[in-house]
């Protein structure tokens, strides 16, 4: 089976627990405007290419000892890897079969049968959540959330492992109240715990290698390094008055 893809990126430590492998599967369901993978959602763009699940396993298998050494694996990542849901289920299958870990990271915004078709595949999923308010989440990422967090407790309902992964965008998402929303979210499904990822600009130099103009310019509140390092911590800190399972980074 083929699957479109557009990174493979090894010896990862921010993308779950322990070492791992990610595979960045192309397609994703959102247009967030802070988005550091453009080549996820822009067709026909130079990153893409096609592989067999044939081809990846060896990658995985050679990477397989620090896995076991640190308690790590494979992560389906993108863009939104569930978009292929039939690629991402034979590879993790095939994991399974090979003692490998399996994680993905998801925004969520697919239909329930995408997540039934890895269903019992995945040890845990890092899902994201950008905002509470559906009407600012559209603004910034192109869809509402109502589906995202019907499939979230969904997931919870079957007693899926639940890591919440918030990226933290200044003047978007880092006020008192979506603190608080995030830590009544995470206590009622039972997350796993909470990671937390400051805003980067990492991805901007791919956006001119596209030819596209980085979309966050005039929409986000470029502030000071040390500035922003206060506020996450701020942050971190009030969410920590309702929720204490809270880390910065991945």
């Amino acid at each position: 089976m083929r699957g479109k893809i557009f990174n493979f990126q090894r010896y990862a430590i921010h993308d779950g627990l322990g070492i791992r492998s990610v595979l960045f599967l192309y397609g994703c369901s959102l247009k967030c405007a802070w988005c550091c993978n453009p080549e996820s959602f822009i067709p026909d763009n130079k990153f893409i290419r096609e592989v067999e699940i044939e081809e990846v396993i060896p990658w995985l298998l050679e990477d397989k000892p620090y896995f076991l050494n640190s308690g790590g694996g494979l992560t389906l990542s993108g863009g939104e890897p569930l978009l292929q849901p039939e690629f991402a289920g034979v590879l993790l299958k095939e994991c399974r079969g090979h003692g490998i870990g399996t994680a993905i990271e998801t925004c969520g915004e697919v239909p329930w049968s995408n997540f039934e078709a890895v269903k019992g595949l995945v040890d845990y999923y890092l899902y994201d959540i950008k905002h509470l308010d559906p009407d600012l989440h559209n603004t910034y990422t192109g869809s509402g959330n109502s589906g995202i967090l019907q499939n979230l407790k969904r997931l919870s309902l079957d007693k899926a492992k639940i890591y919440l992964r918030v990226p933290l965008v200044p003047g978007y998402n880092m006020d008192e109240k979506q603190a608080h929303k995030i830590a009544e979210l995470a206590g009622d499904i039972s997350a796993e715990g909470i990671n937390l990822l400051p805003y980067h600009r990492f991805g901007e130099d791919k956006y001119a290698r596209l030819g596209i103009n980085y979309a966050p310019a005039g929409k986000i509140s470029i502030i000071p390094e040390a500035d922003r390092k206060h506020k996450v911590l701020e942050f971190a800190g009030l969410i920590r008055l309702h929720y204490s399972k809270v880390v910065i980074g991945g």
